[in-house]
């Protein structure tokens, strides 16, 4: 995938998996486990790469429609951004990782962060490393397609 490419990434319509960004002025996913989640086996966060759905002719409602789960809402971040996040002194890795033929499965993409942030170390040290990436990488996804309902915050 070359840095002119586009990530989505797919979220509920729940105030668990989006919060209001003042500075923004926007809704971006939270930063949270649940929301941008990196598998501890294998480091790896799910996404998908944009341009080859276009490619495919796909638009986000055919992601969410093939998700068959309750996302309503994609939001989009640069490539070229996300692999500019530094993660405890490397950067985020994104790869096409296809995991079947159909388009949504074709366009499968993967950030990985570094092993030294895995679930495994419970400590506090590595609990907040996790924590700002997650932030950083949350505020670089912007929301792409659905509706919110939800009025921001106060």
């Amino acid at each position: 995938m070359s840095d002119e490419t586009h990530l989505w990434h797919l979220l509920k319509h729940d105030l668990d998996y989006i919060t209001y960004d003042r500075e923004l002025h926007d809704w971006v996913p939270a930063p949270n486990k649940q929301t941008l989640n990196f598998d501890a086996d294998t480091n790896e966060m799910s996404a998908k790469w944009r341009e080859h759905l276009d490619g495919h002719g796909w638009t986000p409602a055919d992601v969410l429609d093939a998700a068959k789960t309750d996302y309503a809402l994609v939001f989009e971040a640069p490539t070229v951004t996300v692999r500019g996040i530094l993660a405890d002194g490397q950067y985020l890795e994104v790869r096409h990782t296809p995991t079947g033929s159909k388009p949504d499965a074709c366009a499968h993409s993967s950030v990985y962060w570094p092993a030294s942030l895995s679930d495994a170390d419970k400590s506090r040290t590595a609990k907040d490393k996790r924590r700002n990436v997650r932030v950083a990488l949350g505020r670089e996804f912007r929301r792409f397609y659905g509706e919110i309902a939800f009025p921001p915050p106060p």
